[in-house]
């Protein structure tokens, strides 16, 4: 099981890196500019597909009927999509389309500042949750706007951060470059390692434990002994997780146009896991995930459902209401602190 985490977290991370993502100056710069503009940007859509292809090599002396099953589950799984964005009032909708195995899934998520609907896949009726109320029900008080603006401010750290401490030679760029739509843009490439993972998680952990951001990332690490717990087993962290895992390949791409938009992220990777229990089982998974944005601070218009005529079940009376469970004396610790 611990094992699975440390994978987990590790493709977390890389989705991380997708997040950050993507002026005139060097390409460092240039990206950097980049960064800061999105986060500022009041409105976009965006157009994506994920594609997923795992490869197993399994023990052949202890493979199960349950671990050819879901190899052939696994092995190729891809997903589209399409979103709006607005900052101010906040909304949000996403239309995805997944599939595997010959079969194919839709999903929507909807949201309204702190109000939500999701349809999955194989249920007919809309999961509603509200995040202010579910906050309040652990016994935290959101203030979702100074939320957003913490989350801004802690993106663009993040952002400077991280890409500033990579060489100059990790980045190339091709100018004046035609992606989709006909739009020009320069295209920068990103070269990334092992080393980068661990920088990622280090700086993550560096802003959690901060007095501004802690409760932006409060129920990440419910208390603060596990956050400086992970900080500590680091180094023993990465040493296990390099033996169970190669980078095998791991680009990153930003199309950026001549107001510094990002118009196109594009991340390719390639990775091989192996057993450090079992030399003879290993598999590896490639990655290859396209964003392209448009409609940069336009008026966007957004069309909701009639969620109530179509259906509608609380996220509660699904799943329970959240817990959560401190120690007492971080609870009061964290109480005292706001």
């Amino acid at each position: 099981m611990k094992k699975h985490k440390k994978i987990a977290v590790v493709l977390v991370v890389f989705l991380l890196l997708i997040m950050t993502g993507c002026g005139k100056k060097n390409p460092k710069e240039m990206v950097i500019e980049a960064l800061d503009n999105q986060l500022d940007t009041k409105s976009f859509t965006v157009k994506g597909k994920i594609d997923l292809g795992f490869d197993f090599n399994l023990d052949q002396d202890s493979i199960t009927i349950e671990d050819q099953q879901m190899a052939a589950i696994f092995k190729n799984i891809g997903a589209e999509f399409e979103g709006k964005y607005q900052k101010d009032p906040q909304q949000q909708i996403m239309n995805m389309k997944l599939g595997f195995q010959g079969m194919n899934f839709e999903m929507d998520v909807y949201s309204k500042e702190q109000e939500i609907w999701m349809r999955i896949p194989m249920f007919p009726q809309y999961i509603y949750m509200n995040t202010e109320e579910m906050a309040e029900k652990q016994g935290i008080d959101i203030d979702m706007k100074k939320q957003q603006r913490l989350g801004e401010k802690l993106g663009k750290e993040f952002n400077r951060e991280f890409f500033e401490a990579l060489p100059e030679e990790r980045f190339t760029i091709e100018k004046g470059e035609n992606i989709e739509g006909n739009v020009k843009v320069d295209l920068i490439t990103i070269n990334l390692d092992m080393e980068d993972v661990r920088n990622i998680l280090s700086l993550l952990i560096e802003k959690m434990k901060s007095e501004e951001y802690k409760d932006l990332f409060f129920g990440v690490f419910p208390t603060n002994q596990e956050l400086v717990g992970a900080e500590g087993d680091m180094a023993a962290f990465f040493e296990e997780l390099q033996k169970m895992i190669e980078i095998d390949n791991l680009v990153l791409k930003m199309g950026i146009d001549s107001k510094s938009f990002i118009r196109q992220e594009e991340i390719q990777g390639a990775l091989t896991f192996k057993d450090p229990d079992n030399s003879k089982q290993t598999f590896k998974a490639n990655f290859h995930i396209l964003l392209n944005y448009d409609d940069f601070n336009r008026k966007i218009d957004f069309v909701y459902p009639d969620f109530e005529k179509e259906g509608v079940v609380n996220f509660e009376e699904m799943f329970g209401e959240p817990t959560r469970e401190l120690e007492p004396e971080i609870e009061l610790q964290y109480q005292s602190n706001l």
